[in-house]
Formats: C-alpha cells, structure tokens, sequence
C-alpha cells in the first residue's frame, strides 16, 4: 500500500491534493482514517483546508438512511443516456443532410480522404519517435527486449506503473525456502527475489510440491558456491542489472550458474528469447569470478517437471551488445 502510495503522490507535478471520508455510502460505521493520510496531515509543507472530527462509532450513517431502491430493467447507460442521445441525434442529424445535400463535401469519398490524411500524419509522427534505452535495464526487459522489442520501446517511451498483481508473488515462497535450505539469508525485499514475477510461476500454495520435487532432482545433492548474486554488468554503454539464483562449482573446474523456474516449460519459440537471462547471469559470473566466459554454463531448472534446460547457444558479450542495439526507434 505504502508503495501504490508513492506512485500516486510522485505523479502530482506542482500541487497535491488529498482526501478522504469517514462515511461511505454504504456501510453503519464510519471509516477508519488512513495512516497514510495522518502522516501527510502532520508533515511540515501540508495545508489542511478542512478536518471533520470523527463521528464515533455510535453515529449512523447518514448517507445510509434512505431504502433502498433499484430501478427495473437496469439502464445500461445510466446518468450517460442523456449526452449518449443527444450524440445520436447530431449523428443522424448530420446523415439526414448528407442524404438530400451531393456537394463534395459531404460525400464519403470526401470523408474517406480526410480520414487518410489524418491516418498519415499518425504514421509520420510515430516514425519520427526515437526511443532511447535508459542507463540501466533489469535482466527481465533484456529477456522483454529479445521477445518484443515493439512492446519494450513503447514501454519505454510511455513508463507507467503496473497494476497491482497478486499473482506477482508466485513462487517467491519457494526460493524463499531455497535460501534457508542453503543456509543463506540475504537483507533483499520480498518482492525482489529471484522468480517473483517469473511467468507463469507456480502458485505459493504448491510449496510442498514444490519441495518434493526438488529434493528428488539432481541439484538437491549439491552444495552452491553462492546462492542469490547481484551483479551489474555495463554493456554498450548500459547497466544491466539482475540477482543470480545459485551458482555451482563443477568437477572439471567450471562453474553453472542456475536459474530456478516454478512455472511451466517453454516451447521452442520462446526459448531463444528467455535464454537471454542465462547469456547475461553468464557474462556476470564470468566478470565476477574472473574466469574465462568458456568456463561458465548456465541452465534454467524447472522444478515442477524436474527438467534442466542447458542451452548451448547462448549470447556471448558481442550478441547481447548487438540486442541492445536493436531496439526499434519507432
């Protein structure tokens, strides 16, 4: 809350206006008065315009005082119906001089004319957009940028906050319990852990399952030389920046950097694009360690179907550099 909070209050550009109210419209009690709203009251730049008491829980609402009534059938239009109709009407007003007045201008080829000049002008404006990448980018909008480059660049030109998605904690309680199975806690947000807004990810509810599958898998058995690595990586000229889920020391001297997956596998189309985070946590342990790219591997591991997937053709420095470059300009 205290987040959607922040988004809200950093959107005002000179002035902030804040309310609230003790009485809903519905609902015998009054509203509790938010601490958000306390706090902002109490601050040193804040003008208070007005300040109600609070009613006390024994007041009834007197916004809840009339019955109840509820028109039949239900007006899909409501208080809309109105300027709806008089739009309508200017509509078939202008139809009906159309229909006994020929001059070009009212004819549809004139119309169909002017809608493609305006159409044009659209499609001249957004070719000259040009989108340039900020100075740090997470691993999940390199992954966005092989996927949909078109869908990042809007993204960028036009940054808005996402909803708030429950759904985004989806398989955070089982690299949780991951990292107290490795004997490593780290001081990081709940919602940055590594698999918190993975695609698809397995719901927390399917934690025993979870579990189960992979105490049975190959990786139960070994031991990670680090679990949960940040790094930040400069290439071309922009930080990347992302968290490595474990990392593995193997027998001939290399290193596997692992990436935990609770969702479902992939299919073929979009591995290339989700590959891109195992190519830069490669780059990054590579850097990190000091031993040459050659000798680090990287896999993604899912859980659920106790699947390592080991991709051999993985973007070296030069690749990703090129990726970054190509991100459309429209």
């Amino acid at each position: 809350e205290r987040r959607l909070l922040y988004v809200a209050l950093t959107r005002a550009q000179r002035t902030l206006l804040v309310s609230a109210h003790h009485w809903a419209e519905a609902g015998k009690a009054p509203k509790l008065v938010s601490d958000f709203l306390l706090e902002i009251r109490d601050t040193a730049h804040s003008v208070i315009d007005q300040w109600a008491p609070n009613p006390g829980e024994d007041k009834r609402n007197p916004l809840d005082t009339a019955p109840r009534q509820q028109a039949w059938p239900v007006d899909p239009l409501r208080s809309r119906r109105d300027a709806v109709a008089a739009g309508a009407q200017l509509v078939h007003d202008a139809l009906q001089l159309a229909t006994h007045d020929h001059s070009p201008a009212c004819t549809a080829g004139h119309w169909q004319h002017e809608i493609d000049v305006l159409l044009a002008e659209r499609d001249r404006r957004r070719a000259q957009q040009r989108v340039t990448l900020p100075k740090h980018l997470s691993v999940s909008q390199l992954v966005e940028l092989a996927a949909d480059p078109s869908a990042l660049a809007a993204r960028l030109r036009r940054p808005l906050p996402l909803p708030p998605n429950p759904m985004a904690r989806n398989g955070t309680a089982f690299h949780a319990w991951l990292e107290r199975r490795f004997g490593c806690t780290r001081l990081i947000d709940h919602d940055e852990l590594p698999g918190a807004a993975d695609e698809g990810a397995a719901p927390n509810t399917e934690l025993a399952l979870l579990q189960a599958a992979f105490l049975a898998s190959e990786w139960a058995q070994r031991i990670p030389q680090d679990v949960e690595v940040p790094f930040e990586t400069v290439l071309d000229g922009v930080g990347v920046r992302g968290r490595m889920d474990a990392v593995f020391a193997d027998p001939d001297g290399g290193w596997t950097v692992v990436d935990w997956k609770t969702g479902t596998l992939p299919d073929e189309l979009a591995l290339p694009a989700v590959s891109v985070q195992l190519a830069a946590y490669r780059l990054a342990w590579s850097a990190l360690s000091g031993v040459p790219l050659e000798r680090v591997r990287a896999a993604f591991h899912y859980v659920r179907d106790n699947r390592t997937l080991r991709p051999t053709d993985l973007l070296d420095a030069d690749g990703l550099r090129n990726l970054l470059r190509g991100i459309p300009a429209g």
